[in-house]
């Protein structure tokens, strides 16, 4: 028995089996009465063989291709960077002793979304 993508049975021929295995190069495994196909996901399809193959070529260069770092990176890098160290200034600082108690890091802090402090509550 055969399967299609969503999980449905599909009858096949012997006649069909047959026929896939000499197109494909497939191996078909009959156990119990239950049929199994075995194949390369693009076996015969020019375009994926051929970037299959240009992926494994890449894989052997010896020298990396340039390639320019996208504007978010460095911004999240930036941002990650400028929170670490507000972070361990705020952590060896002596004071704010109570307001360590409720956010004891800059990130639980920037995570309490709900949590608007004003002239009142300080």
């Amino acid at each position: 028995m055969w399967y299609q993508h969503g999980g449905a049975p599909e009858h096949k021929s012997a006649q069909t089996c047959t026929f896939l295995e000499q197109t494909f190069d497939t191996r078909i495994i009959r156990y119990g009465g239950q049929e199994v196909a075995e194949a390369t996901g693009h076996m015969g399809i020019y375009g994926n063989e051929r970037a299959h193959w240009l992926t494994k070529e890449a894989t052997k260069l010896s020298d990396l291709i340039p390639m320019s770092i996208p504007k978010s990176y460095h911004k999240k890098a930036f941002k990650e960077k400028i929170i670490s160290e507000w972070n361990n200034l705020y952590q060896i600082s002596n004071n704010a002793h109570l307001t360590k108690e409720f956010t004891p890091s800059i990130q639980s802090r920037l995570k309490a979304k709900h949590f608007h402090p004003n002239f009142k509550l300080t």
